[in-house]
């Protein structure tokens, strides 16, 4: 059974954006952060070992400014784009979707969170 269950979240739009907000980090930094620094070579030097830590938390607020929309993202001198990240929630069972929530670019700011989830801070 899960600790953190959906059921339970909050009901008041805000406050279910930020909840998703810090979920979707917690994905980010547990599995996507530590599928990378699975990869750092364990023969690396301690100095080699923090620059590559270092490049994958770069890369990673990079995408959130990406996200965000800090990022320029113009297609020509007429046009952009703007990259969304959508999470919907689903039933396990039937598939089928519960909810769907605008995490970026539209919300508080990805690159705010970030730092938070670097330090483990999920709520």
């Amino acid at each position: 059974m899960t600790e953190n269950r959906y059921k339970d979240w909050p009901t008041e739009e805000h406050a279910r954006w930020i909840k998703m907000g810090h979920f979707f980090g917690k994905t980010l930094m547990e599995e996507v952060k530590g599928y990378a620094r699975e990869r750092i070579n364990p023969t690396s030097s301690l100095e080699e070992k923090r620059a590559a830590e270092k490049a994958i938390s770069d890369t990673l607020y990079g995408f959130m400014m990406l996200l965000d929309g800090v990022i320029d993202s113009s297609i020509d001198q007429d046009h952009g784009v703007e990259f969304a990240l959508v999470a919907r929630v689903f039933d396990q069972n039937t598939r089928e979707y519960l909810k769907e929530i605008e995490l970026a670019p539209g919300g508080d700011g990805l690159c705010m969170g970030i730092h938070m989830w670097e330090d483990g801070e999920f709520d």
